[in-house]
């Protein structure tokens, strides 16, 4: 609602309250996306560190990867570390190390 009366800092306070109750995984990528749609790329950022670490699956960590590899310049490596995992991430390119 608060987005739509075009007051994103009052939908951003909204959205902290919300996300202060770990919720589940479609309320953080609503987050995320209204701050993508106001080209908030370090908010979404910052949004997708703290997700990873409430929802640690691997599915979860592969789509903050992706998300990075969107942002980069072609060429530039993406790296996230899960465990003792590590993936890079370069043009639609998945190396396991």
């Amino acid at each position: 609602m608060e987005e739509m009366l075009s007051n994103v800092a009052g939908a951003r306070q909204v959205f902290e309250r919300w996300m202060e109750w770990e919720p589940d995984e479609q309320a953080w990528h609503s987050y995320i996306n209204m701050e993508l749609r106001y080209k908030e790329i370090d908010r979404a950022r910052s949004i997708y560190e703290r997700y990873v670490m409430v929802h640690p699956e691997v599915k979860n960590w592969v789509k903050f990867a992706k998300f990075e590899e969107r942002q980069s310049n072609t060429g530039t490596v993406c790296t996230i570390s899960y465990g003792n995992l590590e993936w890079k991430f370069r043009e639609r390119e998945i190396l396991w190390e």
